[in-house]
């Protein structure tokens, strides 16, 4: 379940990490979930006997009372930067600010 600019990406990173993705929800980004999304999300995972997998940025905008006592795991996925050459990245970061 995602709010991404890409959401294929999400998933694809997802299975690319060797998860196996057995269905998923995408909205547009900045998307505001609402419960009945959220519920409806769990449900289906349940029903597959899946793991329901989000972003951490999606994930910080839910209630907890709208995943609280479902058996059903939910797990979110800190997405980071990584810079090959921060050095050359910090100077040309430097010269492109006033």
């Amino acid at each position: 379940i995602s709010a991404l600019a890409d959401n294929a990406q999400f998933f694809q990173t997802l299975r690319n990490c060797g998860a196996s993705v057995a269905g998923h929800v995408a909205r547009r980004d900045h998307h505001r979930w609402r419960e009945g999304e959220v519920k409806s999300a769990l449900a289906l995972a349940q029903k597959q006997g899946a793991a329901l997998v989000t972003t951490e940025k999606d994930a910080v905008k839910w209630l907890p009372g709208w995943i609280g006592g479902s058996p059903v795991e939910v797990w979110s996925v800190q997405i980071a930067l990584r810079l090959k050459n921060e050095v050359e990245f910090a100077a040309w970061l430097d010269a492109a600010l006033p």
